[in-house]
């Protein structure tokens, strides 16, 4: 598969992916935000998440974990509270 491999390090592919993982964490928070799921905001979560791939889903997860949960913020290589 040439054509998978030659796309895989398409600026405009790599930019694409990134996007889906945005799309996927802002959906995701307003999805634990909310009490109900509206049905658009399922289709954003389902759509983005199976574009995914299982690495980067736990990589947002960790990611979503840290600043929103624990406050924790990354700054210069060290890690602070963000209280």
């Amino acid at each position: 598969m040439v054509r998978r491999r030659r796309r895989m390090w398409s600026w405009q592919h790599i930019k694409l992916h990134r996007d889906s993982k945005l799309r996927y964490k802002e959906a995701y928070v307003r999805k634990l935000e909310a009490k109900r799921v509206p049905a658009d905001l399922q289709k954003t979560l389902d759509v983005s998440g199976n574009s995914i791939n299982f690495i980067n889903l736990s990589m947002t997860f960790n990611q979503f974990y840290f600043t929103k949960v624990l406050g924790v913020i990354r700054c210069g290589g060290h890690i602070q509270s963000g209280n």
